[in-house]
């Protein structure tokens, strides 16, 4: 890694950790989910490192990828379990962390083991540490505490103007043999819940994404909401109330240039992530850089 792009990661995470400090301040039961994402994503721009997502605001039976849209009127309920998923980035080196708040007090056991899953995957991580090694270690915490992992919710490797990026971490052993290498940043990010620990789409999506050497596109609005996303966010995944707030396109036209583009697979949607209704999701999460003889916390 040139040492430019270690020194970019070292202060994003500095800023990811008075963005974290931040949201514990301003969220309370009756916050407003918009508020408190357009405040966070504010704050971090604020400080000289802008987001490198949308913040992510899902609550209870969802576990990632929620981000409000322009029109959201939800509200923190007393009886929320709320993730709180960021990313900052400076110059493209993201860091990116989540911590989960329980406003209903009944969820601290669950939110303790994923903390602990994550404290223990830390302590065993270096270069060569295996994927296998970092999965068994959260299964083992998280079902020995009485929940379960996520199976299909992973860490990953972080790159320059990537945020996720190969490989995936897991949250279960699967016996990978694939060693974490010096040089490289990753997200450690395990979720834990009271359900089967599966998720699929929850059919809401909010967070798009460029994809890259994406093509052309004729509908005039759809280059315009292109050419906005190439120029502001490049490959990493923006919101579509960040193109309504910042294009002087009226809601029907950004709808049609919207679809356009996932159409014709300009653009890629990251829906909402969601377990059965019924069940409990946490979530935490750090960034590390792995060096050849050490790693170093980028969340601090």
């Amino acid at each position: 890694m040139e040492p430019e792009n270690e020194k970019a990661f070292i202060a994003s995470g500095h800023v990811l950790k008075q963005a974290q400090d931040h949201a514990r301040e301003i969220i309370s039961v009756g916050s407003k989910l918009l508020d408190v994402a357009e405040e966070l994503e504010a704050f971090m721009a604020r400080k000289g490192a802008p987001p490198a997502f949308p913040v992510n605001l899902s609550r209870n039976f969802q576990a990632a990828h929620y981000s409000p849209s322009l029109d959201d009127k939800s509200t923190v309920e007393k009886n929320d379990v709320l993730k709180v998923d960021m990313g900052v980035h400076i110059n493209g080196c993201v860091t990116d962390a989540a911590f989960t708040l329980d406003f209903s007090g009944k969820w601290s056991e669950m939110i303790q083991a994923n903390e602990a899953a994550l404290a223990g995957a830390l302590k065993i991580t270096r270069a060569g540490t295996t994927l296998h090694e970092i999965g068994s270690i959260v299964e083992k915490t998280i079902r020995g505490a009485g929940f379960a992992p996520i199976q299909n919710l992973c860490g990953h490797g972080i790159a320059q103007w990537h945020t996720h990026f190969p490989p995936s971490l897991p949250s279960i052993a699967n016996n990978n043999p694939t060693p974490l290498e010096a040089g490289n940043v990753y997200a450690l990010e395990p979720f834990a819940c009271n359900g089967k620990g599966m998720v699929h789409d929850g059919g809401v999506t909010e967070i798009f994404q460029l994809e890259e050497n994406a093509g052309a596109v004729r509908n005039e609005t759809a280059r315009k909401i292109l050419a906005f996303v190439e120029k502001n966010y490049s490959t990493l995944p923006f919101a579509e109330r960040w193109i309504a707030r910042e294009l002087n396109i009226s809601g029907f036209q950004r709808k049609v240039g919207m679809r356009e583009l996932l159409q014709k697979q300009v653009i890629r949607p990251h829906p909402v992530l969601v377990e059965d209704r019924n069940v409990i999701v946490t979530q935490a999460e750090t960034s590390i850089l792995i060096k050849e003889n050490e790693v170093i916390p980028l969340i601090q």
